[in-house]
């Protein structure tokens, strides 16, 4: 393999990159207003509200039961049958669709101790003869205990045809929520849909059915935008398509497999030139950082690092998912020796913490949240602007818990 070759085809993809970019510019395609408005992550006042609306048959688009009628085919097609499909015929379902009720955060009774029963349902499709289907939807947010139990517990005093658990990837709902094999409970098994495939594939259709609406099918153009950009797919498909038809004819394949497998290693080679200038930073300050790795490569999924203070009981932790998406959050500092009375004490200052992120109680850690503002940074930027961004959160979190 000639080293030669690879160059040349790094240069033919940033000429085509450049292109693209230039035509963006022109184009005005990356004006979203929902990114614009910071609402691109909102589980509960974008993305629920937004999928509600279009499921309306009385919504504000003007096009009556059509996106729901799109909608229920795709889940029929995908399942072959609906959950309790003795119950009823698919025809009867979709007749009348124009009198089905779609409720935002549905109120189904106070939050029990126990948290078996009560709470609010994400999404809620009520039918004429009072059949339901409930929906559950997931951004970023974790799975809360006892979530989709309490929503099968509420099954049982309604008519409720199923249960669908909404995520980016489709991934399956945490048995924390399901509650399956414990404690005798009879197990529950929502139908897993993702918005990578799913929802991006049902908006789609949606927009040829409003072809005649400019301004409910651009609408619907931006928020596939921004799906597809919380999904990590490009949505310049033509782009891609001519760097694939380059590597094809230039018999560019061995060299961008090459590429590829270093990928890895260049993103961690990223992070490593990262922390390595924090640590500098660090040295002559009161702040303490410390890397771990689990014998991975730092950036990779389980991998992170620390920053705290000899007087801390405590350290604010930056961890990664995966190579691509960073979290930050408060996390015990050498062992559980934070007391319960402090940990809440710790997440009532910091419930209305001003970095944009979707905020959550991570799994063993005090307190987390997406680092949305780096996550959203280009691989090229992250070692000139990612160090301000971090020494920004640091600051301001110290500066409210102490």
């Amino acid at each position: 393999m000639e080293t030669g070759k690879i160059v040349q085809l790094l240069s033919q993809t940033r000429n085509i990159v450049e292109k693209y970019d230039r035509i963006a510019e022109a184009t005005g395609e990356r004006f979203n207003i929902f990114e614009i408005t910071g609402l691109e992550t909102d589980e509960v006042k974008l993305h629920s509200a937004f999928i509600a609306e279009l499921l309306n048959p009385k919504g504000s688009h003007g096009l009556k039961d059509r996106f729901l009628k799109l909608f229920l085919e795709m889940l029929s097609m995908q399942k072959k049958a609906f959950v309790n499909q003795e119950m009823h015929s698919e025809q009867k379902l979709y007749d009348n669709l124009d009198n089905a009720r779609v409720s935002v955060e549905k109120y189904i009774g106070p939050l029990e101790e126990n948290g078996y029963t009560g709470g609010r349902i994400d999404i809620l499709i009520e039918f004429k003869n009072r059949q339901k289907i409930a929906i559950e939807n997931k951004i970023y947010a974790i799975d809360q205990k006892h979530q989709l139990r309490r929503y099968a517990n509420y099954a049982e005093d309604i008519n409720l045809i199923d249960l669908i658990y909404l995520t980016l990837d489709g991934k399956e709902a945490d048995i924390n929520s399901t509650c399956n094999g414990i404690n005798g409970l009879k197990d529950i098994n929502p139908y897993c849909i993702s918005y990578k495939t799913y929802i991006v594939s049902w908006l789609e259709k949606c927009l040829k059915e409003s072809a005649s609406r400019p301004l409910v099918r651009e609408t619907i153009t931006q928020y596939i935008y921004v799906i597809k950009k919380l999904t990590d797919q490009n949505n310049n498909d033509t782009m891609n398509t001519e760097i694939v038809n380059t590597i094809i004819n230039h018999n560019f394949i061995v060299e961008a497999e090459t590429i590829y497998n270093a990928w890895d290693e260049i993103k961690a080679r990223i992070v490593e030139n990262l922390i390595e200038g924090l640590k500098k930073e660090c040295a002559n300050s009161d702040w303490e950082i410390n890397v771990e790795r689990d014998n991975k490569p730092i950036g990779n999924a389980g991998t992170g690092f620390k920053f705290s203070k000899i007087e801390w009981d405590y350290c604010i932790y930056f961890y990664f998912e995966n190579g691509d998406n960073l979290w930050f959050g408060i996390d015990h500092k050498n062992s559980d020796n934070i007391t319960e009375e402090r940990q809440n004490e710790i997440r009532e200052k910091l419930k209305d913490f001003p970095t944009p992120g979707t905020r959550s109680t991570s799994d063993g850690w005090i307190w987390g949240a997406k680092f949305t503002e780096y996550n959203e940074l280009e691989w090229s930027d992250v070692n000139t602007e990612a160090p301000q961004l971090i020494k920004r959160v640091l600051s301001e979190i110290a500066r409210t818990i102490e």
